[in-house]
């Protein structure tokens, strides 16, 4: 990664700052440069990507003079050695900060309107879901041109929100004609939404194309291996003589993307409408959950293994290996049993494990006498010590039971924490759930804690 202005743009970088500048002088706020110019290097066919804000909405005489001027020193992938295709975006700053979703995008300029601005076209302002991803790739590694750092200028993007846009994203790709004349673009896209599924992180796209051909069956590689070659320079791009093998790639990497996002059922008997849900406190203080992956059980090897937990999980006699928390959790992971896994975010990073399941048939001597399909069960836990007892397990345990509770056919949420855990009824007791009694489960004595959908559902119009 660079945090300098690579030489070989610093020309035309000036050019299109004066234009900014000169268009935008009254209302201009900052100018972040981002992407390949710092993350990965520049590639033959990169863009040089901008992100503008201004204090207010654009006359449209200024917006119609920006695009012409910008159209001026910019130029199609490969069709000029002196100038790169500029891809300038810009926003309102007080229609992204603070932050929701989806946010208003005032302007955009890149190559693809070449045609519409020439013919007199120029696209308005609109919502934009793809702004959740741009800012979080700008707050993560930009260069302030103009204006403070972005880290500082910008709200932090709740993960709930960065995986709702790469899910509505997915939703542009369905057949041909949406991916027709812009087959590399799409073929590395898709691949960096189903990476950041899959790892929660965003990266350039030839790391994403190097960690998705691993995972890619062999079918599907040619297609994902032409893009890289032609993306990198060190191939032709005949993508669109490809027209079956390509509608095969987009259909299985949709699908894989987006059964970890959530926007598919993950098993039979438990359809969630979401796996993404986020309680907000402040922009600084946000819960999500996400599904976990196998990349994940290495790090829940790890936590398993934290006093705190093996206290509550198993005891000592109990401490898993590697290799028994593969065996164990792989299964849910590829959606192979009734338990779903998940991993629990603080401001992007990782803070915990939950996991739900279908109360019945769960088998093993669990709630035998269970005969109603609706019931699920619950069980989670922080990963560090740290930050037991600050309100992060109720704001966890909330976002789950909203998450289950979004699906028509869940009844009822429980849970059965030991009568000496008295942390973990208090606070199942702040998330909404009621004491039942004491009951005896393969693990021992438990106290039997629910929630009802009718409770749930009191509460929060309640609230």
């Amino acid at each position: 990664m660079s945090n300098a202005v690579p030489a070989e743009i610093s020309v035309q970088l000036s050019l299109a700052l004066n234009a900014i500048e000169r268009h935008l002088e009254s209302t201009l706020l900052a100018v972040h440069l981002y992407g390949s110019a710092l993350d990965g290097g520049l590639k033959p066919y990169s863009d040089i990507d901008l992100l503008v804000t201004v204090a207010a909405q654009l006359d449209e005489t200024v917006r119609q003079a920006l695009v012409v001027d910008l159209l001026e020193i910019s130029a199609s992938p490969g069709q000029s050695e002196a100038l790169r295709a500029l891809e300038v975006t810009i926003v309102v700053h007080g229609d992204v900060v603070p932050w929701r979703y989806p946010a208003r995008r005032e302007l955009q300029f890149g190559e693809w309107q070449r045609k519409d601005i020439l013919a007199g076209i120029f696209e308005p302002a609109t919502t934009d879901v793809d702004l959740a991803i741009l800012l979080t790739k700008v707050r993560q590694h930009s260069l302030a041109l103009a204006g403070s750092a972005a880290e500082d200028f910008f709200n932090p993007v709740p993960e709930g929100d960065l995986f709702k846009a790469l899910s509505d994203t997915l939703k542009l790709w369905n057949s041909q004609p949406d991916w027709e004349g812009d087959e590399r673009n799409v073929v590395l896209t898709l691949s960096r939404i189903w990476y950041s599924a899959a790892t929660g992180k965003i990266a350039p796209k030839d790391i994403v194309a190097n960690w998705a051909i691993e995972r890619l069956p062999d079918q599907h590689k040619p297609v994902l291996l032409e893009a890289r070659q032609a993306y990198l320079g060190q191939g032709e791009d005949c993508l669109a003589s490809r027209a079956d093998q390509l509608a095969a790639f987009v259909h299985f990497v949709k699908h894989e993307a987006t059964k970890l996002l959530g926007a598919m059922p993950v098993m039979s008997k438990t359809k969630l409408g979401i796996t993404k849900y986020s309680i907000v406190t402040n922009s600084n203080d946000s819960v999500t959950l996400r599904l976990m992956t196998e990349h994940d059980l290495a790090m829940l090897y790890e936590w398993l293994n934290r006093s705190h937990i093996v206290e509550w999980w198993g005891g000592e006699e109990a401490r898993p290996t590697l290799a028994d928390v593969q065996e164990q959790y792989l299964p849910s992971v590829l959606a192979q049993e009734s338990v779903t896994p998940y991993i629990a975010m603080l401001n992007g990073e990782p803070i915990g494990y939950a996991q739900s399941y279908v109360a019945l048939g769960s088998g093993d001597g669990w709630w035998e006498e269970e005969t109603d399909p609706g019931v699920r069960g619950i069980d989670q836990s922080l990963a560090n010590a740290s930050q037991l007892g600050k309100g992060l397990g109720t704001k966890l345990v909330r976002a789950l039971v909203e998450l289950l509770f979004n699906d028509p056919e869940v009844t009822k949420i429980q849970t059965d924490p030991s009568p000496s855990n008295l942390r973990a009824i208090r606070c199942y007791e702040k998330a909404g759930f009621e004491r039942q009694g004491t009951v005896t489960t393969p693990d021992g004595p438990a106290v039997y804690m629910v929630q009802t959908r009718q409770a749930f559902e009191r509460t929060r119009s309640d609230a």
